[in-house]
Order: C-alpha cells, then structure tokens, then sequence
C-alpha cells in the first residue's frame, strides 16, 4: 500500500513538473512568435520604403534625361532651379523638371 502511494504522488509531483514546463514553453513560444511578427513588420516597412526610394529615383532620373532631350544638354542651373522650387512648393523636383523639359521643347 505504502508503494502504491509513493507511485501515485511521484507521478502526481512529476505530472505537475510536466504540467508547469509545458506552461513556461508556451508562453516562451509565443513571446518568440510575436517577436517574429514585429520583425516581420519591420521588415515589410523597410523594403516597402526602399522601394518607394528607388521608382523616386527612376522617376527623378527620367526626368532629368526628357530635360537633357530637350535642351540637347544637361542645365545645372534648372535642376537646381527646381529643387529650390521644391522646398517652397508641394511639387517635387521631378514634376518640376518634367515641366521644365516641356517647356524646352516648345521653346526649341
């Protein structure tokens, strides 16, 4: 009878241990899911934002190159004309230079 006890609260002790690790792998799993998710997000955010980097740099590029068309060359002083612009206005540069090369084009 005394062994029969013994077996009982060994396996009770030993199912509680069981019980309580499996609790603390749980919630170590989760935490480590949800770092995952915000790293994923950053992730996300971050090419998302290289990305709108580069069709800005092709859009800017573009632009310089209808100038350059137009004028036959490339002019220092509109490019910088319009980035000025573009501080004091809500266009940007490459909008700016793409009215530029129009203009260009008509003046020619």
């Amino acid at each position: 009878m005394t062994k029969k006890r013994v077996d009982i609260e060994v396996r009770q002790t030993g199912a509680k241990k069981a019980e309580s690790g499996f609790k603390s792998l749980g919630a170590s799993v989760a935490k480590t899911a949800a770092s995952f998710a915000v790293v994923g997000v950053a992730i996300a955010g971050v090419t998302s934002l290289l990305k709108s980097s580069i069709e800005k740099y092709a859009a800017q590029e573009l632009a310089e190159k209808k100038l350059q068309s137009a004028l036959g060359h490339t002019s220092q002083a509109l490019l910088d004309q319009a980035a000025a612009l573009q501080q004091v206005s809500s266009y940007g540069d490459e909008r700016i230079i793409e009215a530029q090369a129009l203009i260009a084009s008509f003046v020619k």
